[in-house]
């Protein structure tokens, strides 16, 4: 048994770790490339039907978007790293999918721009239903007990 558990153990652990940070990447590469989007998210904008935002105002929401969801990863990293829900299994399972479909989702944003209504709902689905899952992981841990080793 110790042995199965093991060898899942040092499979999953690097598949959890590397979607995060190429994620935490991607977040970082489009806060300092903002300006370049914004300006795109404008020029979609005036191609459809919908009216153009002020480029204050939406520049302030994208960075909003985009620290929020930098400030989830961090702390999803650095429980992950004191190996607090690192072998819960359903956890590292959902982090597992919804970080690589995140990673997928902003490199084909970052190559090809989307509009920002559409940006919202990938950084919070691939964000905020982990970082979800992680706090109910904490409080599977600590407030009822839970051993998963």
């Amino acid at each position: 048994m110790f042995r199965y558990y093991s060898n899942v153990v040092t499979i999953l652990y690097p598949l959890r770790f590397i979607p995060i940070i190429c994620q935490l990447v991607l977040l970082i590469l489009l806060l300092l490339d903002r300006e370049e989007n914004v300006r795109m998210f404008m020029n979609l904008e005036s191609q459809s039907n919908t009216p153009i935002s002020n480029f204050e105002t939406l520049d302030t929401e994208f960075i909003i978007w985009l620290s929020f969801s930098i400030g989830i990863l961090v702390f999803e990293l650095i429980s992950f790293m004191f190996t607090i829900t690192s072998l819960i299994f359903y956890q590292t399972f959902i982090s597992i999918l919804s970080h690589s479909i995140g990673v997928l989702v902003l490199f084909a944003f970052y190559i090809q721009t989307w509009p920002f209504r559409d940006i919202r709902w990938v950084l919070g689905f691939c964000t905020v239903i982990p970082f979800l899952t992680e706090l109910y992981a904490y409080l599977d841990v600590f407030s009822l007990r839970r051993s998963y080793i």
